[in-house]
């Protein structure tokens, strides 16, 4: 007999594999993004207190995706070879598969990452 219960001790693997794969293939993306909108830097004595760029990496994520309709997959290849692995970890976390279901739209902000529907 097999059992449907939920592993968690496995999910946090496969989701801190995926969003470590994932920090790492948006950087240059990040990077790129910066030099055409200009981030502004909080120093706090002397530390980098910066915010996490939650809205730039949205954008990032928004044009990756768009990528796909309007002008290919190439220049976002690897970034996108990211995205849906990393949606489908969090989606594999039962809780995480119900409120997406309920929501039937984004669950984390526009563009990020779609859920239900496309």
């Amino acid at each position: 007999m097999t059992s449907n219960a939920f592993d968690h001790g496995s999910w946090i693997e496969r989701l801190a594999r995926a969003l470590s794969t994932l920090a790492k293939a948006q950087e240059p993306y990040l990077q790129a993004y910066w030099q055409h909108h200009p981030r502004e830097q909080v120093v706090v004595d002397g530390r980098d207190e910066t915010p996490y760029p939650l809205d730039d990496l949205r954008m990032v994520y928004s044009s990756a995706r768009h990528s796909r309709q309007f002008i290919g997959t190439a220049r976002y290849a690897p970034l996108l070879e990211w995205l849906d692995p990393t949606r489908h970890a969090l989606l594999s976390h039962p809780k995480l598969e119900r409120v997406a279901g309920a929501c039937g739209k984004t669950l984390l902000g526009d563009g990020w990452m779609v859920f239900g529907r496309q």
